[in-house]
């Protein structure tokens, strides 16, 4: 049981106190309430269902198992990096200008040497000097001659030599956000990451930045254990010619002081552009951003599991932190409710991790047997990374049902999810044909297969000549996309920035998570998505959202046994069973598709306030009607539960 997490249960609580969000806060203008009549406010507010997406307890066959696959998101250490759905509207203000500021500048593209002055680079020499720098004199020369007169923005933030070389983004990545080695984080003083201090003037910025940079002190870990105490200009490295060739030879020679120039360039031209276009309000947007993605991220994620779905028998989780490990052991729900099964070696370096959690209600914990290696083991070349696999053989409280699980996050273009897959299906189907298989997972599929990318189609086909099914059903739509992410300018790589009106249209927006089984043993229904963390996609929305904090949707599904003639076990192709619901539930296949024609934009609701009609809506309570679902559960929506913006998200205002 070396994977497994026994998370001690609290006394049993009532959870008839569960906050609701206040009202008057724009994020909950629209929010319904709990209705104990039953109703639901009208549907076409775009709202959405309150509760639970499953529907067992209404169903004929009580074997059914509601499953939840999450990829909650690693913390992304610079909030600005993505568009985020915003309740206020300076938000997209703020971001515009920055787009405007990068894209078309005019007499605002002054000369680098006006904003990162010549005095401090004097200062910054001197810092470099102090710390036995070598080849300060060859950096000096190209201080004068190559950077100082370059356009701030048309001639350093875009220029591509720079980026090829690494110059900028290598020293960022390394020294950006630094986890030392007590656990504790720290954070150089710039915009793209979570500082929180006051960066509201360049001379405070710049003193705040030499201090880090050059007298702040860190311990990390490394290959050998933790690194010997050191500054933090210490920890940046040589940029290789052989590894990336763009870098000169000569510049190789004097790559640490000339990274160090440019970070300090870069972050200097960050801090203007943002005091020049929104003085007033970038440090408290940049404060409510922060709140939502990355300190307060974990917490949203357990609040949305415990509460929205906390009917589940089965979580699987995508990209989870360490500490998220730790921090659900504090829920009192999940402790209670769940045992979590986790990969006996967590990763540390990416903070990346798969879970399981699996309801103790249907599953005995005691028998659960970690077998992540076995799986491993088969995978053909380097695919899986640390943490990106978690699987487990587990038995069920009744009937003597023996279950494999597991989850898994794929690399960024989906090519290491068939070698996975391929692994996964030999595991079940050869050593453990008893056990009924459902895996959830991060397939990172796009709407169209490449060389380079791994598809919807092509994935589907695949499953089912192995006799898989999934909560997609046979013929999966591509358009049920279940990502809706752009990049903005406020970022290293401009190449990848997208324009705030053209956010949807040309952001990334893929059907990427699954929930995969035997259809000889498991059929599905009522598949839902959800970015709003209340059982309601809202369509062409990016997000995450400050209360949705996660760039992928949930997906949750409700898997019946099929009844069989003879079967032969995990892994056949269904040949010698007779698959049927039970009851009446709709088959994946035949179900409405999840696109909704009343909910093309998030934008509808501008400036019209929701009926409140109690006992009558267009969909019974719970009813996702673009799915075909029923929800059950609490009414109430975890606090701080998502509303559409009630501001116009269209540019500046």
């Amino acid at each position: 049981m070396g994977g497994v997490v026994c998370i001690p249960s609290p006394p049993s609580t009532s959870r008839d106190g569960l906050q609701v969000p206040d009202v008057h806060s724009p994020m909950s203008a629209l929010a319904p309430t709990s209705n104990a009549s039953g109703g639901d406010w009208n549907d076409r507010t775009g709202a959405g269902s309150v509760g639970m997406p499953f529907t067992r307890g209404q169903a004929p066959n009580t074997a059914s198992l509601n499953i939840v696959s999450w990829n909650i998101a690693a913390v992304n250490n610079n909030p600005f990096e993505y568009w985020v759905t915003h309740h206020d509207p300076a938000y997209n203000r703020l971001m515009h200008d920055v787009q405007l500021f990068i894209d078309a500048p005019g007499d605002r593209d002054i000369a680098v040497g006006q904003i990162f002055t010549h005095e401090m680079w004097i200062e910054l020499k001197g810092e470099m000097e102090s710390h036995g720098m070598e080849g300060l004199a060859e950096v000096e020369k190209r201080w004068e001659e190559e950077y100082k007169g370059r356009k701030a923005i048309s001639g350093f933030m875009k220029d591509k030599g720079i980026g090829s070389k690494r110059l900028a983004s290598m020293p960022d990545r390394i020294t950006n956000t630094i986890n030392m080695s007590d656990g504790s984080v720290v954070m150089r003083p710039t915009i793209i990451n979570g500082f929180d201090g006051d960066l509201g003037t360049m001379e405070r910025w710049w003193d705040l930045w030499k201090d880090f940079v050059f007298r702040f002190v860190v311990q990390v870990f490394n290959e050998d254990g933790v690194s010997p105490p050191q500054v933090v200009c210490k920890m940046i490295e040589p940029i290789l010619h052989s590894k990336y060739p763009a870098i000169t030879p000569e510049e190789q020679a004097i790559s640490i002081p000339l990274q160090i120039l440019c970070l300090a360039i870069f972050d200097s031209i960050l801090v203007h552009m943002l005091n020049t276009v929104a003085p007033n309000t970038w440090q408290p947007l940049k404060r409510s951003l922060c709140d939502a993605l990355i300190s307060n991220k974990s917490k949203k994620n357990i609040n949305i599991l415990s509460h929205t779905y906390a009917d589940a028998d089965v979580i699987f989780i995508q990209e989870a932190a360490a500490a998220f490990v730790d921090q659900t052991m504090g829920d009192d729900h999940l402790a209670r409710k769940f045992s979590l099964l986790k990969p006996s070696v967590l990763d540390g370096k990416r903070d990346q991790n798969s879970l399981i959690f699996a309801s103790r209600e249907i599953f005995i914990e005691e028998t659960a047997v970690e077998v992540t290696e076995e799986v491993l083991s088969l995978v053909e070349g380097k695919w899986a990374a640390a943490g990106d696999l978690v699987a487990f053989r587990i038995d069920g409280a009744a009937g003597g049902q023996k279950y494999l699980l597991s989850s898994f996050h794929g690399d960024s273009n989906g090519l290491a999810t068939l070698p996975v897959m391929k692994a996964i299906h030999t595991v079940a189907s050869e050593q453990y044909p008893d056990h009924t298989l459902i895996v959830g997972l991060d397939a990172n599929t796009y709407r169209e297969a490449s060389a380079q990318r791994h598809g919807v189609h092509q994935f589907s086909e695949w499953i089912t000549s192995k006799g898989m099914s999934s909560c997609w059903g046979e013929e999966p739509d591509p358009t049920n996309t279940t990502t809706c992410n752009a990049r903005t300018f406020l970022q290293p790589q401009l190449n990848k920035a997208v324009r705030l009106s053209d956010q949807v249209s040309k952001g990334e927006q893929n059907l990427k998570d699954w929930i995969v089984f035997y259809a000889s043993q498991l059929t599905a229904s009522n598949t839902n998505r959800d970015n709003t963390g209340r059982v309601r996609y809202v369509q062409e929305m990016v997000y995450p959202t400050l209360v949705f904090p996660s760039d992928h949707a949930v997906v949750s599904t409700t898997l019946s046994p099929v009844v069989k003639k003879g079967a032969k076990g995990g892994g056949g192709n269904g040949s010698d069973t007779d698959s049927f619901h039970v009851g009446a539930m709709p088959s994946p296949t035949s179900a409405r598709p999840l696109s909704d024609s009343r909910q093309t934009s998030p934008f509808a609701l501008v400036g019209r306030q929701p009926r409140m009609e109690g006992t009558v809506a267009s969909a019974p309570l719970g009813v996702d009607d673009s799915t075909g679902g029923t929800a059950r559960g609490s009414l109430n929506p975890p606090p701080g539960a998502f509303t559409p913006p009630s501001a116009p998200l269209g540019g500046p205002q």
